[in-house]
């Protein structure tokens, strides 16, 4: 995804949940299930033949794609990844062998560049974009399984395409500028997300309702 200027993406991040719990080789099937997960999801909801597809930046338990689609795009990404998700942990009792991942959106501007290091050719980028998203993580409740969350620009542009999405204000979260992000838990009914548990809502409940 080489650009010459800082060009605005959609960073999604896929975390596996309980992925340092698992053996080598229940790591590597479970990168291997999201990464097919993954790849087949996309294609189905590529809008067209000719939108770029999504960078991948991996982090081992998981990783983050960077769209340059809409929101709702990659809500339908999200969607049909999920699916697919749970076809894969149909029938397994043990959450070692299930593959359990919750997700965050968020949309900010990145920097990127080709280059090569040790004689091979990288994808480099820079930008706040896949930091604050991790940060949107990282206030989540570890063993949330398939819990979805995004930021308030992100939230903002889905509602405003009348996306039938549940959202509800979780506590804000805080990067390392001191800047705080609001952010939102989304649910749509039967196939995204789950419900909010009471200690991670936004301490004021006429605040957790998105104003209409």
């Amino acid at each position: 995804m080489p650009e010459q200027a800082p060009a605005e993406v959609i960073v999604l991040g896929l975390d596996i949940i309980k992925y340092s719990e698992k053996t080598l080789l229940q790591q590597k099937l479970a990168q291997e299930k999201v990464d097919h997960c993954f790849n087949d999801a996309v294609k189905q909801a590529r809008p067209a033949e000719d939108s770029p597809m999504p960078y991948w930046a991996d982090a081992g338990d998981g990783g983050f794609a960077l769209f340059k689609w809409a929101e709702a795009e990659v809500l339908a990404v999200l969607i049909e990844f999920y699916k697919r998700i749970a076809r894969e942990n149909d029938g397994k009792t043990e959450d070692k062998t299930k593959v359990l991942v919750r997700s965050a959106m968020h949309k900010e501007y990145v920097l990127a560049w080709d280059t090569e290091i040790a004689g091979r050719p990288v994808n480099k980028f820079t930008g706040h974009a896949i930091n604050n998203c991790a940060r949107l993580m990282a206030g989540m409740i570890k063993d949330h399984q398939s819990q979805v969350i995004c930021s308030r620009p992100t939230l903002d542009a889905l509602m405003s395409m009348d996306m039938t999405v549940s959202p509800t204000r979780l506590k804000d979260t805080q990067d390392k500028h001191g800047h705080m992000h609001e952010v939102w838990n989304l649910r749509i009914l039967p196939f995204l997300g789950v419900d909010p548990v009471s200690k991670e809502l936004y301490p004021e409940a006429l605040l957790r309702v998105y104003p209409k």
